[in-house]
C-alpha cells in the first residue's frame, strides 16, 4: 500500500513537472489543436437533417411522415428515416425505399424499409413462407438471417412479404443488421400504412 501511494505520488510530479515545462504559448496551441479536432468529430458525426433514425422504432406510425411515389404508392416512414431514392430516375418504377439517418457514413446499412412492384416470384422464393392476408389479397412472408455476425460485417436478417394483388405482384421488405427470425411488431404497424397505387386496368376503365 505504501509503495503504491509513493508510485502514484512520483507520477503526479511528474505530470506537474511536465506540465510546468509548457509555456503558456504552447499551452494555448495545444487548447487551439484539440478544439479544432473536436469541431471536425462533432461535423463528421452530425447529420444535418436531423436526429439519428432507430432501426427498430418505438413510436407508432404517423401520418405527417408518410412519404409518396408519383405513381401513388405510399407509406409513413418510420421517425428520422429518409429516402434513399432519387425520385428523378426512379419515376418509372413504382418503389419506394427508406433508411434509418445516419450521424457519420457507415460500410453496411443498418436497417432498410422498402416496397416495390415486381415480377411474379419465383416458386423457391416462397415456397418457405406463411401463407397470410394482406389487405384483404393473399400474401407470402418470411423473415430469416441472411448473414450471421462475423470480424468485418455485422448480422442481417430479412423480412420479405410477397403480396398477390390479382395478378399484380408486390414486394415488401424490412432489413436490419441483426439476427433475428420475427418481424417487429412495431414494424407491422408500419407495414400496414401501406397504401397502393390504382392497377393500369382500373386507371384505363376510369
Amino acid at each position: 500500500m505504501y509503495r503504491r501511494l509513493i508510485r502514484e505520488s512520483k507520477w503526479e510530479v511528474l505530470f506537474v513537472t511536465k506540465l510546468k515545462g509548457f509555456t503558456k504559448i504552447e499551452l494555448l496551441i495545444v487548447l487551439c489543436i484539440l478544439t479544432v479536432l473536436f469541431i471536425v468529430y462533432v461535423d463528421m458525426t452530425r447529420n444535418f437533417k436531423g436526429p439519428i433514425g432507430r432501426t427498430i422504432p418505438k413510436t407508432s406510425p404517423r401520418e405527417e411522415n408518410r412519404i409518396f411515389h408519383p405513381s401513388g404508392l405510399s407509406f409513413v416512414a418510420p421517425p428520422n428515416w429518409d429516402s434513399n431514392l432519387n425520385m428523378e430516375y426512379h419515376q418509372e418504377v413504382s418503389r419506394l425505399s427508406v433508411v434509418p439517418r445516419e450521424g457519420i457514413s457507415r460500410r453496411y446499412q443498418r436497417a432498410n424499409f422498402r416496397c416495390k412492384l415486381i415480377d411474379p416470384p419465383q416458386t423457391e422464393q416462397i415456397s418457405d413462407s406463411v401463407r397470410v392476408e394482406f389487405q384483404g389479397f393473399p400474401a407470402y412472408e418470411r423473415m430469416y438471417v441472411l448473414r450471421t455476425d462475423t470480424f468485418d460485417a455485422p448480422a442481417f436478417s430479412v423480412y420479405d412479404l410477397f403480396i398477390n394483388r390479382d395478378g399484380e405482384w408486390w414486394r415488401v421488405s424490412y432489413e436490419i443488421a441483426d439476427e433475428m427470425t420475427e418481424l417487429p411488431l412495431i414494424m407491422r404497424e408500419y407495414i400496414k400504412t401501406i397504401r397502393f397505387p390504382p392497377k393500369a386496368d382500373q386507371e384505363s376503365d376510369s
